[in-house]
């Protein structure tokens, strides 16, 4: 998901709600940054948060 820089709180909450009652991990980055998957390969670029509901 991107602009996790401009999620507030309670936005990211809900968004940590979802992954752990849906057991998906959630990737978000802030402006500017990115993730690349390529020939079955990830390259993340930036502070990419992995957000799975045990936070």
């Amino acid at each position: 998901m991107p602009h996790y820089n401009r999620w507030n709180e309670d936005y990211k909450r809900k968004v940590r709600n979802y992954a752990k009652s849906s057991g998906t991990t959630v990737y978000a980055g802030n402006d500017g940054d990115g993730i690349i998957v390529e020939n079955n390969k990830v390259q993340m670029i930036g502070d990419i948060v992995a957000i799975n509901g045990d936070e």
